[in-house]
């Protein structure tokens, strides 16, 4: 699946072009996952995180709202 999304942190605009994978499970935001929220939402209230989250050498992301925070796996 391609993704497309461009959204602006702290004042730099960011493309992202990537293929990945939408996890299955969202979860409860930690206090982590807040204080990062609230450091870095655009004007809708969303913020991206990139990390290798299962440590297979590919970028994933992270899609935090105030609802929680939903991971998007990078694919070969």
């Amino acid at each position: 699946m391609a993704f497309r999304c461009s959204f602006a942190t702290r004042s730099r605009a960011l493309a992202l072009t990537r293929s990945i994978c939408a996890s299955f499970f969202a979860s409860a935001l930690s206090t982590a996952d807040q204080t990062y929220l609230n450091a870095n939402k655009n004007a809708d209230g969303v913020a991206f995180r990139a990390k290798d989250a299962n440590g297979d050498g590919r970028m994933d992301y992270e899609f935090l709202t105030s609802t929680g925070v939903q991971l998007f796996y990078g694919l070969p």
